[in-house]
């Protein structure tokens, strides 16, 4: 009887032991993603999601200012940093890999990684938003050995490709809001898709502009990088830690930019629905409209 409580003490201790390391050690893979995330400046560009949405809506998309101002104010209420953070790190654990996500911190820790990081996050600055659209000449002067390097950093990234998704995303995610929000017919999943097919063939046909675009904007964020730095950070985007993180946060962003533009979406219909339904009401009581009154 002894050696049975004594084995049963043995195997509660055990276990209480196992359940302590547990909740010590446990899973950290929220504060590894955390890290990569923080380090590599991806914080930075997740604190424009809402602004990129926003600006990527034509104007003519907005009946006035007042309607632009409700959607500048909607967008910084529902894409807050922390909701879309919370998306990209729940589409990165989904992938997650230890191994590969401790090799893209101990880069974005290194002394390089930390400068690009500083760099990446702030890739979407007015200033440089600016720069792109006025520097194009700067990229075309680059010597070849830079533009090389560049080059090699945008393919490893699939900018082009990632570009499109999220643009399609923003086109996507803006029509379905408004279809729900107006009651759309059944029928609307066919007008959606082919209404995505024509952006995509616009996309297609802004394609070389694009590409000057994009070359523009990695010769500016990364100005202060030596050729030897480029050609190191060329590296690291080939390796295959560096295309798991690419891939997992950009599934993340694009689940953040589909989320917010449905939302506006639907908020912008009914917007305007709600200002058409004010204009018929206002025009049905005018005295000038009145004419049944007249007659009789």
């Amino acid at each position: 009887m002894r050696n049975s409580r004594n084995g049963l003490t043995t195997a509660t201790f055990l276990l209480c032991l196992w359940l302590c390391g547990s909740l010590a050690f446990g899973d950290d893979s929220d504060a590894l993603i955390d890290k990569a995330m923080r380090l590599s400046g991806m914080t930075g560009q997740i604190e424009m999601v809402g602004k990129s949405v926003l600006t990527a809506i034509p104007a003519d998309a907005f009946p006035d200012q007042k309607a632009r101002n409700e959607a500048e104010t909607f967008i910084r209420r529902n894409a807050s940093k922390e909701a879309v953070a919370d998306l990209v790190r729940s589409a990165v654990r989904e992938k997650f890999n230890r191994d590969n996500i401790e090799k893209v911190i101990q880069f974005y820790d290194s002394a390089l990684g930390r400068k690009v990081g500083r760099l990446q996050e702030n890739a979407l600055e007015t200033g440089l938003l600016k720069g792109i659209r006025e520097g194009r000449k700067n990229a075309i002067s680059l010597d070849e050995t830079r533009l090389k390097a560049i080059k090699r950093i945008i393919d490893s990234e699939n900018v082009s490709e990632t570009n499109d998704i999220l643009v399609t995303s923003v086109v996507r995610g803006l029509l379905t809001g408004s279809a729900e929000a107006g009651n759309a017919p059944d029928d609307e999943s066919e007008s959606i898709g082919s209404k995505l097919k024509a952006v995509q063939k616009s996309l297609a046909m802004e394609q070389h502009r694009m590409d000057d675009m994009v070359l523009t904007a990695y010769a500016l964020t990364f100005r202060s990088l030596s050729d030897k730095e480029l050609e190191e950070l060329a590296a690291y985007h080939d390796t295959d830690a560096a295309i798991w993180f690419r891939d997992a946060t950009i599934n993340g962003l694009d689940r953040a930019v589909f989320s917010v533009s449905k939302a506006l979406g639907a908020v912008l219909t009914a917007s305007r629905n709600s200002g058409k339904s004010d204009q018929d009401s206002r025009a049905s009581s005018a005295p000038g409209k009145r004419k049944i009154g007249r007659d009789e």
